[in-house]
């Protein structure tokens, strides 16, 4: 076992994220947030983020449809897949 794979297990039997993982999910939840607008403007931007590479990924990734989940659920569905990825390393 490598030193870091014994951290990322560490982290995840705390219910701690990596960093990456809590970037990613502060883009999920911000970009939830941002759906929920009724802003001609924020609607907008919405869209055209919607169609972005990196915005399909993350929410294939976490398998997070912004417009439904809310906050917690997307905390849940990040953790879950830093889980599942630390203990499978």
């Amino acid at each position: 076992m490598n030193e870091w794979m014994s951290v990322k297990q560490l982290q995840a039997l705390c219910g701690r994220l990596d960093f990456m993982h809590i970037y990613d999910e502060h883009k999920l939840v911000f970009w939830s947030r941002i759906s929920r607008m009724k802003s001609v403007v924020s609607r907008t931007c919405y869209g055209i983020l919607s169609m972005s590479k990196e915005f399909n990924l993350l929410t294939f990734k976490y398998d997070v449809i912004t417009g439904q989940c809310n906050a917690c659920d997307i905390r849940e569905k990040v953790f879950t897949n830093f889980h599942n990825t630390g203990s499978l390393s």
